[in-house]
């Protein structure tokens, strides 16, 4: 019997072939197991000589040894075990080792389009073209808005005209120019945050000037509701009060 706690090196090498079988068996066996619904849901079975509680483990590890003399060197690498035929058993002939993208390219739900005359799936594509755009957006693309391959993969991202801040799409104007607000709070070097400067303006119908040039500091609104009273605190010894109307 294999003991995780034993410090001999060859037991701890065994012990990780005996973790994955482990794997194996609570995706396909274990309900709660996160990927049960990919494996034992659709009908996926261990080989049943490998589940016997005494002799599973080490028909396992020889079977895979006999495969891969190198394994231990292979799971170093981060190797996965994978199945032939996707639709089949983890069992004798219908098991290999793999790497992550290998792995992932013979999943069953797989995406497969055709690139430059080839089929392969999204991520290989993406792979072959160079493309950087997260693979949700490529799937996006040619699953549900229709594009083609090339089309998805070569087409940038749409930046937004208003520069980096994107909910900062307000035009202003400032100067006696059209603007968008980003810009309008960059040239006057406002000290109040742009978020502030927004929503003086579309919630509070503030003119530009007063929402970037207004201090934030001791703001209330004044008890008949209908005006903004600003308390300069900056200077304790002579503080003002100041009244700007919200339109």
């Amino acid at each position: 019997m294999i003991k995780p706690e034993d410090p001999n090196p060859i037991i701890i090498k065994l012990n990780r072939l005996a973790d994955l079988l482990n794997g194996l068996k609570a995706r396909c066996k274990t309900k709660s197991n996160h990927a049960y619904k990919y494996y034992g849901s659709k009908g996926i079975k261990v080989y049943q000589p490998w589940c016997e509680k005494k002799t599973g483990t080490q028909d396992f590890v020889t079977y895979m040894v006999s495969l891969y003399p190198d394994i231990y060197s292979l799971l170093d690498q981060g190797y996965q075990i994978d199945r032939i035929d996707v639709n089949g058993n983890y069992e004798p002939g219908n098991v290999r080792m793999v790497t992550q993208t290998q792995n992932a390219n013979n999943k069953s739900n797989n995406f497969y389009v055709i690139y430059k005359g080839e089929r392969m799936s999204i991520a290989d594509a993406m792979r072959a073209s160079g493309c950087k755009l997260r693979y949700s957006t490529i799937y996006a693309r040619i699953a549900k808005n229709g594009m083609t391959v090339e089309e998805a993969l070569s087409k940038p991202i749409r930046q937004t005209k208003t520069g980096p801040i994107k909910w900062s799409r307000l035009m202003v104007f400032y100067e006696g120019k059209e603007m968008p607000l980003y810009k309008a709070h960059e040239i006057s070097n406002s000290e109040v945050a742009l978020s502030t400067v927004r929503k003086r303006i579309e919630y509070h119908n503030w003119t530009i000037e007063e929402a970037l040039f207004t201090p934030v500091y001791g703001l209330r609104k004044d008890s008949d509701g209908s005006n903004i009273v600003l308390r300069n605190l900056r200077n304790k010894d002579n503080m003002t009060n100041q009244k700007v109307t919200n339109g």
